[in-house]
């Protein structure tokens, strides 16, 4: 699962800070230094529209179902907090439009894919 914050809107943004609740443990992400990728630790980070920033965190042990999130922004000279809940028991019933790849083959043939699709866009 990739935690991911996006500029949905039309305007730049700031991300002035991110909480989540109950923290992330990332010393059990198996990767030495992936906590200087703690996306809960960064701030005052400017987002263009539509930019998004992401990290990684392997949801695979997590003992808990629920996230509380609150996310503090500011844009058009006003700031924003928002707090909402995840519920990670629907991680694995989202649909994603993304390629599946599995291996080096499956990607050669989605990477096949997308240049025939975008050279039949420019022709």
């Amino acid at each position: 699962m990739c935690l991911i914050i996006k500029n949905f809107g039309n305007s730049p943004a700031k991300l002035m800070s991110l909480k989540i609740s109950p923290d992330l443990d990332w010393s059990k992400t198996g990767h030495s230094n992936i906590s200087e990728f703690n996306i809960t630790k960064l701030s005052n980070i400017f987002l263009a529209p539509q930019q998004h920033i992401c990290t990684i965190f392997d949801f695979t042990d997590f003992d808990k179902t629920e996230l509380a999130v609150e996310i503090h922004y500011s844009t058009c000279g006003k700031e924003f907090t928002e707090s909402y809940n995840v519920d990670l028991n629907y991680i694995h019933k989202v649909l994603s439009v993304e390629p599946d790849i599995k291996d080096e083959l499956s990607a050669l043939k989605n990477i096949n894919k997308a240049i025939n699709f975008l050279s039949n866009k420019f022709v």
